[in-house]
């Protein structure tokens, strides 16, 4: 054997892996040993133990949805699929088409033996009840500590012994009772004499409960965080960055509610996508940034509205709004797609010019790209406004007339010399290196760039993100 420790840095003797039979291990029995230690057990049993599994199952046979023909008390085995395991409950059931198994516990367990009964029962799809008579809730030995972390649920049941016309269970539950702006709970321990048809069931852990610990907790930090959202929205605050933060610290099933009551993936009653009626709703930037900027929010950013207006749409046509590039790049990085419609309304907001043009071409490279992509797009504008141009051999984005590329041309090797390498690598990948040679008749395009080789080396490093968008630049400059 060895000394090994749990998850819970419990410390335990544990065989080693493909060791000999020995006493210890319950699986090494054979069909005989092991009936005759169960038979050691059961005659060690005491009198409230016994009790206590005959009450339960004749109550069970009076209890609706309780299949009374499937009742048993201490005399039925089941087995693991390997059929290497077996086990046999106290008490088993089966109500509402659902297996129900009782192990009275009376006397101190080991977390080895907890572990496996609660495993080898949920592989079966069968729901454990512990019978804990002697369970302390507020109890620190190392059993009562085991129980309290392998219960989800933190119930714990005993049985009314008052009970005469059906099964009644007590259970011990720790409930919800507030909790402080940093979301740490309050909570307190009750009791409540429970039928079966009070117990919900947790289909995942096999686990039955009458109050759900985690639920109540995640809808208590919902409703805390739903509120301060309420109250920045309301008061025109700007700063959501605690709020942010308590909600990337919530747990997997509080986010599920969070967006479970929030519905950003919901209609409004008028037939409008949700986030397009707050945008179109909004006084400033924040509340929509906060919106979008918040992953583990779901929402709908792709939605049309009755008149078939999309939320890159509403953030143009509301005046309201400042910062609005902000909220549009974040818009892509949720995955919004540029359309046709997007495009039309551009230009009729800010005409043919050279601002429309910078929008529509960062927006289209942006609607297939993904988020890194997205943000070196928009922090960018200019610059792909220049390689788009060279592209398409078509001027965009900038105040030039369509037959001034050397001016054009020159402007760039002027004001972007950190990306000039692919500036030049787009140019000869797109065939217009030596149509701008052929152009230059003055000669200033050639000096400003024998100027700039004469000072600048091409980089070992090659930014991947322009690479991305322009594959073939981005290969030939690497192959130079």
């Amino acid at each position: 054997m060895i000394i090994s420790s749990s998850k819970y840095n419990l410390i335990h003797f544990a065989h080693k892996k493909n060791t000999n039979d020995c006493i210890l291990k319950e699986d090494s029995l054979s069909e005989k040993e092991a009936k005759k230690l169960e038979e050691i057990y059961k005659s060690k049993e005491s009198d409230e133990h016994k009790f206590l599994k005959n009450k339960i199952g004749s109550l069970l046979k009076k209890t609706d949805g309780v299949d009374q023909s499937t009742v048993s008390i201490d005399n039925q085995y089941f087995f693991s699929e390997d059929k290497k395991q077996k086990r046999r409950p106290d008490v088993y059931c089966k109500y509402h088409n659902k297996e129900l198994v009782f192990e009275i516990q009376l006397s101190p367990l080991t977390q080895r033996y907890i572990l496996r009964r609660k495993e080898f029962y949920r592989k079966r799809n069968m729901y454990l009840i512990w019978v804990l008579e002697n369970f302390d809730k507020e109890g620190q030995s190392q059993m009562e500590l085991d129980l309290k972390h392998l219960s989800k649920h933190q119930n714990f049941f005993s049985l009314d012994k008052s009970s005469k016309k059906e099964l009644r269970l007590n259970c011990d539950y720790k409930k919800v009772l507030n909790l402080n702006n940093e979301l740490e709970v309050y909570s307190s321990w009750r009791r409540e004499k429970i039928l079966l048809s009070q117990l919900s069931f947790d289909e995942e852990n096999y686990q039955c409960y009458y109050y759900n610990f985690k639920e109540n907790e995640g809808k208590f930090k919902v409703e805390t965080i739903i509120n301060e959202i309420k109250t920045n929205h309301r008061n025109g605050y700007v700063d959501y960055e605690e709020i942010h933060s308590k909600i990337n610290n919530l747990e997997n099933e509080e986010i599920d509610i969070l967006n479970d009551t929030l519905q950003l993936t919901k209609l409004k009653p008028e037939g409008k996508p949700v986030l397009n009626y707050w945008i179109c709703e909004a006084k400033n930037y924040a509340f929509i940034n906060f919106l979008l900027e918040c992953e583990l929010i779901n929402i709908d950013v792709n939605s049309t509205g009755p008149k078939g207006k999309s939320p890159f749409q509403e953030i143009l046509l509301n005046d309201n709004i400042s910062g609005k590039e902000k909220i549009i790049k974040n818009l892509f990085i949720r995955g919004y797609k540029f359309s046709e419609s997007d495009k039309k309304a551009v230009l009729n907001i800010y005409g043919n010019g050279a601002e429309a043009e910078e929008l529509i071409i960062a927006c289209n490279l942006a609607s297939s790209s993904p988020p890194r992509i997205i943000r070196f797009i928009f922090d960018h504008k200019n610059l792909f406004c220049i390689l788009e141009s060279i592209r398409q051999t078509k001027i965009m984005g900038y105040n030039y007339k369509a037959n001034e590329w050397i001016a054009f041309i020159n402007n760039a090797i002027d004001n972007y010399q950190p990306h000039w390498f692919y500036i030049e690598s787009a140019l000869k990948s797109y065939d217009l290196w030596d149509r701008l040679l052929a152009l230059d008749k003055n000669g200033t395009f050639h000096r400003k760039l024998d100027d700039f080789h004469s000072q600048n080396t091409k980089p070992d490093n090659f930014d991947s993100n322009i690479g991305y968008l322009y594959p073939e630049a981005y290969q030939k400059l690497k192959n130079e």
